[in-house]
């Protein structure tokens, strides 16, 4: 993972290399749940869901261009970046992103 590194701290994603502004396009973990405010991407259990919306991280910015994340069987890909998340080993506990088992 070069470039832009994220970690669950807490309740935010924070990004060492270039921080996210929180309005506009802020998300928050509420119940287990990851919510944005204009574009309703969630996670329910296990998966993001993309609802009218797809996007890719470009600089410090999430934006829907061709660039796009794709969910191909259990992990984020974004093309470019290299950053991958892969959903099976992560693990929703009170609002704590912790290792897989």
């Amino acid at each position: 993972m070069s470039g832009d590194k994220r970690s669950f701290v807490g309740d935010k994603w924070s990004l060492f290399s270039d921080k996210r502004p929180s309005v506009g396009d802020k998300r928050s973990s509420v119940s287990d749940k990851w919510s944005s405010v204009s574009d309703k991407r969630s996670l329910f259990g296990d998966k993001w869901s993309f609802v009218s919306d797809t996007r890719s991280f470009v600089g410090d910015k999430w934006s829907s261009v061709s660039d796009k994340r794709s969910l191909s069987g259990d992990k984020w890909s974004l093309s470019g970046d290299k950053w991958s998340l892969f959903i099976d080993h992560l693990v929703y506990a009170h609002s704590i992103l912790r290792p897989g088992y």
